[in-house]
């Protein structure tokens, strides 16, 4: 199964590639295009989401003595 993370990552900077190429004509699209780049590439190289992290407390219900 394909994670969200890599879909969405993939989406965005196929949106930041349309806008820098459109930013060349437009400068608020070459900033979004830049914005949509840097966040794409976030998506892509950001693995710590998908680890989860294991219970750290030690017990649970408080025992009656």
């Amino acid at each position: 199964m394909i994670p969200s993370r890599l879909i969405t990552g993939i989406i965005f900077l196929i949106f930041g590639i349309v806008l820098t190429v459109v930013g060349i004509f437009a400068i608020p699209a070459l900033i979004w295009g830049i914005v949509f780049l840097a966040l794409g590439i976030y998506m892509l190289v950001n693995d710590n989401e998908d680890m989860i992290e294991p219970i750290k407390s030690h017990g649970g219900k408080k025992k009656n003595e």
